[in-house]
């Protein structure tokens, strides 16, 4: 462990962190990176423990009852399921030394690869947000982290050789594409340097939730500070979205909705289907400009049958198209476009098509009505 990792977790430790308090404990009552001192070890965890934080108390039980003086704590204390559940909130929440700790301890299961598969992405995204430590970790299992490595690092240079086959084959399993966590994770780093914001504040997988879903969400609509993004693999996958390329122009339908999301639209039910229409044609204006293949998406939007918050398929589809089109035309011309000239020329097609817009609008409310 680098000596900056551990003035980073101290100072977070100082600050009141209770994650980092816990971290900061277990490595010296290990003397792991520093010199052993099981005094201030039990001291740091007791601080933890006092802010209610499980694994702290879990670690302290056996430290106190059952280790008699063995460092090795992370080969011999049994961490309850409660405590796992509490790090993994905070872990779903951002906290980085959550993110960290549970992401080590998840690829320690050596039982079961989902869980491990799930550690490697926790840890991957720490990184992705600054975390040394969770660095660290990957470099001492000798891993080298999607987020700074140039290749894939499900290749043989990256992934140390334990750990490859696991995670290929969890997440293929998982979620029956060919994308690695790597590519998920930089699909929505490029759509977010697409429009030139930061990532955002929070992403969360609800692949495995019942009513998980793809989707950006929110408090303030003038800051992307608290932005959220979330993805469902399993939705996507029912919309032919299986590729990195996929992916990733999904990724920037919803990190368009992050640039206007203090834009008031007028249109359909009070401007909702003209918030995505705006987001599907930024699909294709990427997609033009990076000769990203929109093949796949068209493939699993066209026969969408629309909602009254989203557009009927075809009509999505005619969006994509003339966003890719348009500015292929543009740069064959010599322009260099801008987001708001962009902006500009959707919203000058926008009002060529308001009638099919809102015969559309009025066939999809119709469907619904005699569906029930």
């Amino acid at each position: 462990m680098r000596k900056e990792t551990i003035d980073e977790m101290w100072a977070a430790g100082s600050e009141g962190d209770p994650f980092a308090l816990a971290a900061m404990g277990i490595i010296c009552y290990e003397g792991k990176h520093v010199r052993r001192d099981v005094e201030h070890g039990i001291a740091y965890l007791e601080h933890a423990a006092q802010s209610n934080l499980l694994w702290a108390r879990d670690n302290l039980y056996f430290i106190k009852r059952r280790l008699n003086g063995n460092p090795n704590l992370k080969r011999n204390v049994l961490i309850s399921r409660d405590a796992i559940q509490q790090m993994n909130t905070y872990a779903q929440q951002g906290n980085l030394y959550a993110l960290a700790m549970i992401g080590e301890y998840f690829i320690s299961q050596n039982q079961d690869e989902v869980l491990q598969a799930k550690g490697l992405e926790y840890l991957n995204i720490a990184v992705l947000r600054g975390s040394l430590w969770a660095e660290d970790i990957l470099r001492d299992l000798g891993i080298t982290s999607g987020v700074t490595a140039k290749e894939d690092p499900l290749g043989d240079s990256s992934l140390g050789p334990r750990m490859r086959s696991f995670v290929e084959r969890s997440l293929k399993e998982r979620f029956g594409s060919d994308m690695s966590i790597w590519e998920i994770q930089q699909g929505i780093k490029s759509a977010c340097d697409f429009f030139g914001i930061s990532y955002p504040k929070m992403v969360q997988d609800l692949s495995d939730m019942k009513c998980g879903s793809t989707m950006f969400c929110n408090v303030d609509r003038q800051s992307f500070s608290d932005d959220i993004l979330c993805y469902d693999l399993e939705q996507l996958k029912r919309l032919n979205v299986r590729t990195p390329d996929a992916f990733t122009l999904v990724m920037t339908h919803e990190c368009a909705h992050r640039v206007f999301q203090d834009c008031n639209f007028d249109g359909p039910n009070n401007g909702q289907w003209d918030e995505e229409m705006v987001a599907d044609y930024f699909m294709g204006v990427r997609s033009g400009m990076q000769g990203i293949d929109i093949r796949d998406v068209i493939r699993g939007f066209q026969n969408s049958s629309g909602s009254m918050s989203h557009p009927s398929g075809a009509l999505r589809v005619k969006v994509m198209w003339f966003g890719k089109t348009h500015v292929e035309e543009l740069l064959r011309r010599g322009y260099r476009p801008t987001l708001q000239s962009l902006f500009n020329d959707y919203m000058e097609f926008r009002s060529s098509i308001d009638d099919e817009v809102r015969r559309a609008f009025l066939d999809v409310g119709f469907s619904i009505v005699h569906r029930k």
